[in-house]
């Protein structure tokens, strides 16, 4: 990837970008397993998921950003790395490793010394 990405606190105005990243990815990772004109993507129940990952307040929400356009996500808590998320035009540049560093930094700051998935 020729340019850095930026990595900031998610809030709860990227709702709809964490959902669409979400969305994207699920989809084309696991197409094979749930192919989309069979099982059709769960909108609803995943943008409430997010609603409520970002009122949590035990729960850290981070955005991978290029150019101010959102790309990734990762949410971590004191125990878990929650969920990791990748825009499939940017799966293999750095973007998912960038987030899982983060995650974990994030991890060892409130006083983990392991991560679960």
């Amino acid at each position: 990837m020729a340019c850095s990405i930026d990595i900031r606190e998610a809030r709860a105005s990227d709702l709809e970008a964490l959902f669409a990243i979400q969305r994207e990815a699920s989809v084309a990772g696991l197409a094979a397993v749930f192919p989309p004109e069979q099982y059709p993507y769960p909108t609803d129940l995943v943008r409430e998921v997010w609603r409520e990952t970002l009122a949590d307040p035990n729960v850290d929400a981070y955005l991978a950003e290029l150019d101010r356009k959102p790309i990734g996500t990762v949410t971590v808590d004191s125990e878990f790395l929650r969920q990791l998320y990748v825009l499939p035009t940017h799966w293999n540049a750095g973007v998912g490793s960038a987030l899982l560093g983060r995650g974990l930094a994030r991890m060892r700051e409130r006083g983990a010394t392991s991560a679960k998935l």
